[in-house]
């Protein structure tokens, strides 16, 4: 699938081939059950391809922006963003009961568990290994479309059950990734996105209104902390005063809790 992948798109970008639309549709399915694959040692079979895709993205898009005429695709790669997000979300969601450990875990555990916590600890590795190629494959959508991942953070969050404090860990904690990784994707004039009052500060003001940073989960709530230290400028431009300090207080007070950021 993956090798396919990348002829299909050199193929579609010498702008000789047919409308390879149902072509596209037909791999495009197979990669999306690849990605989706429980086993990450499946799903991370098709990142060249989609790695490849990105670039097609890029060519695509810029040629838009230049005034003149698009890459000569024998598809549209916008058609398929939707899909693949919603793919990468659910990937970046870990499994039920991942070996996060914590701030005291280590000090609980006895010299017969070391060597299950070795074993643990390799998988673990993989597993973020794992994360970081999904994080990378985001950030390069952020990049070509930021105003599409936008519009899909958004739809995301919303989806979320409230409050945030007692929801899932899993699916709660992928949400702040997206969050947390748009600006990873932003370069140049697209950096003013953060801090300009568009939807994307409104979406992290709304963070910092909701209780997440209150989770039962260590992680989550670092990540939200991790949120603030990163978007906290759009905190500072905030016009009221009022409301700027009580939600600034707000994220004083997660951090008096104890929580080591």
């Amino acid at each position: 699938v993956d090798a396919v992948g990348l002829q299909l798109i050199a193929i579609s970008e010498n702008g000789n081939a047919p409308d390879g639309t149902a072509l596209c549709d037909q791999w495009m399915s197979l990669v999306v059950k690849f990605l989706c694959h429980d086993s990450v040692d499946v799903s991370s079979t098709v990142f060249s391809c989609l790695s490849r895709f990105t670039m097609s993205l890029g060519k695509h898009v810029s040629g838009k922006k230049s005034g003149g005429a698009a890459e000569p695709l024998a598809f549209d790669p916008l058609k398929y963003l939707p899909t693949i997000l919603s793919c990468l979300y659910r990937q970046m969601q870990y499994p039920q009961g991942y070996p996060f450990g914590g701030p005291n875990e280590a000090e609980n555990i006895s010299v017969f568990e070391l060597g299950d916590v070795a074993g643990a600890e390799e998988e673990e590795d993989d597993e973020e290994v794992y994360r970081s190629e999904l994080r990378k494959l985001y950030s390069k959508i952020v990049r070509w479309q930021p105003d599409l991942v936008v519009q899909f953070i958004g739809a995301t969050l919303a989806t979320l059950p409230t409050p945030l404090s007692s929801g899932g860990f899993e699916v709660s904690e992928a949400a702040l990734r997206l969050v947390f990784h748009f600006q990873e994707g932003l370069s140049g004039k697209m950096a003013k996105i953060i801090g300009s009052g568009g939807v994307f500060d409104q979406i992290v003001t709304a963070l910092f209104e909701s209780d997440a940073g209150f989770h039962a989960n260590f992680e989550l709530v670092t990540l939200f902390l991790d949120c603030a230290v990163r978007y906290g400028k759009i905190l500072v431009a905030m016009p009221d005063e009022g409301k700027k300090a009580l939600l600034i207080g707000r994220v004083y007070e997660c951090i008096g809790r104890g929580i080591a950021n």
